[in-house]
């Protein structure tokens, strides 16, 4: 049988051993709970990063949209232009070649019917690279 003393030195060791236990209990959840908090604060970070980034993005967008409507407004004047241009290169072929007729020169031997073709090229491939280009933005 166990002495007194024994059964109380028993019962402090028992009572010691559940208070540190306990102790590392708690300082195990203050561990854990440190980790939760670096997770927060990491969270925190790739949020910032993200938001930044967003504002950046943004910021981008509307430059785009701003440049997308100086794009369009350039396309609707060039079309104009080009349309305009091609009715007075038309009828100013057409009197110089009723002239030409009249006074019975061969349009065809003439420098100017040569610059009337090349300007006709010229207007026809910036129609056309209006157009692509136009059609390059438009989609967005």
């Amino acid at each position: 049988m166990k002495t007194t003393k024994e059964l109380i030195i028993a019962d402090i060791t028992a009572k010691v051993e559940a208070k540190l236990a306990s102790q590392k209990i708690e300082l195990s959840l203050v561990d854990d709970l440190k980790v939760s908090i670096g997770k927060v604060s990491s969270l925190n970070a790739s949020v910032n990063a993200m938001s930044s980034n967003a504002e950046k993005t943004n910021k981008l967008f509307i430059n785009a949209l701003a440049q997308k409507e100086i794009i369009l407004k350039n396309y609707n004047d060039n079309r104009k232009i080009s349309e305009n241009l091609n009715k007075e290169l038309n009828l100013l072929f057409k009197t110089i070649n009723t002239q030409a007729k009249d006074l019975g020169i061969n349009i065809n031997e003439l420098t100017v019917y040569k610059d009337f073709l090349k300007a006709k090229d010229d207007l026809r491939l910036s129609s056309d690279k209006t157009q692509a280009s136009w059609n390059l933005v438009s989609k967005y």
